[in-house]
Parts: structure tokens; C-alpha cells; sequence
């Protein structure tokens, strides 16, 4: 009997769409291994797992968002860019004697609103969330940059620094000796929205969404409620993590998050959710951003030139894109 559940709990994940990306990763972890030994380095070390998961600490909150959106169907390309918002109004707050638990809510506060923006001009007026999305991008970012330049001699965009100890110790200070306070932050908020995705009825109704809009609105599901949900949701982790990047940089970049949204969306599409919704869940998406980081990393270690890592990504987000569309070619023809 024993047996027998246990080759049927493999034969299930051989069949699921993450196990390949597992063997990819453990694929990766051996290469790296080998050719860094071979050059007299290590890649296999606690350091190493350490740097892999703290640099998707950011990506991983946009892609919390921008999973579940595309799960049913839809699609957020601002997310970076109201990140980036909600850092230089939190840095802006702490600048003009703000209580840092405030700046932090108030970026927060900054993304929802965002979020909330999003979802009103997508379902009020039905414009694709393609072009919506990256219409608000653009006049998110024009407002950030003149925010930022009020009260310059030369008119200029400027980063806003600050510093704050409390902000500083959030964003920087490690638990268990190699593990940042934001990864345990991540880590806790990632799992809770996976379960939420994976193991309930709002997870089957953003799902049902993406896949069959038209038979989820006859059984009743209130399509405008969860897309503009979802869009709360993407919005607010943008907030938190570019108030998070804020803590760690003391600083509200203008440039923050600029890579984490593209790393958030390979990592998701190649963890298998579909592109055109009502596929895959945010345990895929993970593994998925772990396969890109642990190559950056891998590399790193190996003194390889970063910029092939960037072509790596571009690469594995086409390949993922094109299996994607052949597996809908193939299901549309069912």
C-alpha cells in the first residue's frame, strides 16, 4: 500500500509542469560546481544560496502581482515603475520629518492607489492591460522624475537620500548569520499569496478567469471585483517592495526595480504560468526565478562577463513564450 502511494505521488510530479524546471536547476547547481572547482573557486556554499535568495527578494514581490494577474489573464507592466514611485515618496516622507512606520505606509498607500488606477481604466473603460499598464508606466515615471526635480536650481530628477537606523536594519540586517530580514519578509508573504493561489476558491476563480472568461462571468463570478482586486494586490507589492529597496539603500532611486519587473515576469512565465491565463501558480514561478538568479550567480562565481547572464534571460523568456504559445495552439485545438 506504501508502495503504491509513493508511485503515485512520483508518477504525479513527473507529470507536473515544474519538474523539469527542478532538473534544469539541479542541472545548473552541478555545472556551476564543477567549472567553479575546475577555475579553484566554490559555487556549492552556503554564501552562494545566501546571494541567490536574497537577489530575488524584490523580483519576487513583483512577481506575486504579476503572477496572479496573469493568471487570469491579465498583465501589469507598471509595476517597476510604481515600485519605484513608492520608494521616492517614502524617501521624500522620511526627508521632511515623516515617522519612518508612516513613509513606509504612505509608499505602500502609493501603490494601491497606482494599483486601484490600473483596474479603474482597465474595467471602467475596457482598454487591454497591455497598453494600459504601460500608459500608466510612462506617466508614473514622468511624475516621479518631476517630483523629484521641484526645488532644484537646475530642475533636475535627483534620487532622494535619507538615512534612518530603524529603515536601515529592515532593509539590511541578517537573521541566521547569512539571511536578510527582507527575505524572511518575502519568503512569509510569498508562501501565504502560493496557498491563497493554489489552495482556495478566490485561486479557482482567478484561474477560471483567465481561463474561460465567458463561462466564469455565467457562474456568477464577479469578473470587475477580482481583476481590480488583483490589481490592489500588484500595486501593493510594488509599494512594498520599492519602500523595501528604499530601507535597504537609503535612498528613493529613481532607477529602482528597473531589472526585477523582467526577472519577475521570465521567472513566472518559465515557472509555467500561461500567458494567456488560467495556468500555472506561484510555486513554478519561484523555482523559475531561481533558475535565473542561480545563473547570474553562477556566473559571477565562475568571473564570467555579466551581460551574458542578460542574454541568458532574454533567451530562456523567448523560449518560455514560445512553449507557452504552441501549448495554447494545442489546447485551443482540443
Amino acid at each position: 500500500m506504501t508502495k503504491s502511494k509513493s508511485g503515485g505521488f512520483f508518477k504525479e510530479l513527473l507529470q507536473k509542469k515544474v519538474f523539469p524546471l527542478i532538473i534544469l536547476l539541479i542541472v545548473e547547481i552541478v555545472v556551476f560546481s564543477l567549472w567553479a572547482s575546475g577555475i579553484g573557486s566554490k559555487f556549492f556554499a552556503i554564501t552562494t544560496i545566501r546571494n541567490i535568495l536574497n537577489n530575488m527578494v524584490f523580483a519576487a514581490f513583483l512577481t506575486i502581482g504579476a503572477g496572479c494577474l496573469m493568471l487570469s489573464g491579465n498583465m501589469d507592466l507598471s509595476a517597476s515603475t510604481i515600485g519605484a514611485m513608492a520608494g521616492v515618496v517614502c524617501a521624500w516622507s522620511v526627508t521632511h520629518s515623516v515617522p519612518w512606520y508612516f513613509a513606509m505606509l504612505i509608499g505602500i498607500i502609493v501603490g494601491i492607489l497606482f494599483g486601484l488606477l490600473n483596474a479603474f481604466i482597465i474595467t471602467k473603460f475596457r482598454f487591454p492591460s497591455f497598453i494600459a499598464t504601460l500608459g500608466m508606466s510612462s506617466v508614473v515615471r514622468g511624475l516621479m522624475y518631476f517630483a523629484s526635480s521641484i526645488g532644484k536650481e537646475d530642475a533636475s530628477a535627483q534620487n532622494i537620500n535619507f538615512t534612518n537606523d530603524i529603515m536601515y536594519d529592515i532593509g539590511n540586517k541578517k537573521l541566521f548569520s547569512e539571511f536578510t530580514i527582507l527575505l524572511v519578509i518575502m519568503l512569509i508573504i510569498y508562501i501565504i499569496f502560493a496557498i491563497l493561489v493554489a489552495r482556495t476558491k478566490f485561486g479557482t476563480k482567478v484561474k477560471m478567469l483567465g481561463g474561460n472568461p465567458i463561462a466564469a462571468n455565467l457562474a456568477g463570478i464577479n469578473s470587475k471585483g477580482i481583476i481590480t482586486l488583483l490589481y490592489v494586490i500588484s500595486g501593493g507589492m510594488a509599494g512594498i517592495a520599492g519602500t523595501l529597496f528604499a530601507c535597504k539603500m537609503q535612498q528613493g532611486s529613481l532607477q529602482a526595480l528597473s531589472t526585477a519587473q523582467f526577472t519577475g515576469l521570465t521567472g513566472a512565465i518559465l515557472g509555467g504560468i500561461s500567458f494567456g491565463g488560467g495556468e500555472g501558480g506561484l510555486g513554478g514561478a519561484f523555482v523559475g526565478m531561481l533558475i535565473l538568479n542561480t545563473f547570474t550567480v553562477g556566473m559571477s562565481v565562475c568571473n564570467v562577463n555579466s551581460n551574458l547572464a542578460t542574454i541568458f534571460n532574454g533567451l530562456l523568456l523567448i523560449i518560455a513564450l514560445a512553449l507557452d504559445f504552441f501549448r495554447q495552439a494545442r489546447r485551443n485545438k482540443v
